[in-house]
C-alpha cells in the first residue's frame, strides 16, 4: 500500500466498525439472557462488564487504524 492512499483502510475501518457493533449485540443479547435466568437483581451493565472482562483489554483498532488513515492521508508522499 503506497503511503497517501487510504482507500484499503478506509475499507477495512468500516467493515471493523461493522463486526464490532454486531459482536456488541450478541454479547448484549447473551447479558440479558444471564439476567434473565442467573441474576436479575444485578445491572445490565455490571453483568456485562464481569462477563467480558476475562476476554481482557484490547487495542480499539476502529480508532487506530484512523489515527494511521489520517496520518497517510496527511503525508505528502503519495
Amino acid at each position: 500500500m503506497a503511503l497517501g492512499n487510504t482507500s484499503r483502510l478506509d475499507r477495512i475501518i468500516g467493515e471493523l466498525d461493522r463486526l464490532h457493533r454486531d459482536a456488541d449485540q450478541i454479547f448484549d443479547a447473551h447479558v440479558i439472557c444471564i439476567l434473565r435466568d442467573l441474576s436479575p437483581d444485578t445491572s445490565f451493565g455490571v453483568t456485562k462488564y464481569r462477563f467480558l472482562e476475562p476476554a481482557g483489554r484490547a487495542i480499539n483498532y476502529i480508532e487506530a487504524l484512523k489515527l494511521v488513515r489520517d496520518s497517510m492521508a496527511d503525508s505528502k508522499v503519495a
